[in-house]
This record gives structure tokens, C-alpha cells and sequence, in this order.
């Protein structure tokens, strides 16, 4: 089922109000980024890891969180 041009439009209009611009959409992505790939430093060996480890050592809950958190990036 294809969706049309005008349908696609009202739904872009619903959505809640955020900026669509290239810079305000590439700076969203680069801090959801950083949230899962590189947020906190291990004291000691100073290794950069992210809530996407922590959160995907929990079984199932871990995967799903992760897996939502990845999904709005894309």
C-alpha cells in the first residue's frame, strides 16, 4: 500500500513540532549518538561506552530498550 504525497504531508503535520531542518535533524541524531555510544568513560582504562551496553546487558528488556532507542535514529 503506497502512500501518497498529500498523505504524507498531513501526517508530517501532525507529528509533534520539531524542527525539520538538515542541521536541527543532524544534531539530533549526533546526541542520541553520543547517548548510546559513548556517555560514560570507564574510571581507570578512560574506554568511552554507552547506555546501548548498559541498558543491552538486561535480558530482553536491554535488547528492546536499545533496539527503540536505534529505531529513532533511523
Amino acid at each position: 500500500m503506497a502512500i501518497s504525497e498529500e498523505q504524507l504531508k498531513r501526517l508530517a503535520e501532525q507529528l509533534p513540532d520539531v524542527s525539520r531542518d538538515p542541521q536541527a535533524v543532524r544534531n539530533r541524531v549526533e546526541a542520541m549518538e553520543k547517548v548510546l555510544e559513548r556517555a560514560f568513560v570507564i574510571p581507570g582504562i578512560n574506554r568511552p561506552i554507552g547506555l546501548d551496553s548498559l541498558v543491552g546487558l538486561i535480558p530482553v528488556v536491554g535488547d528492546i530498550a536499545t533496539a527503540l532507542m536505534g529505531a529513532y535514529i533511523v
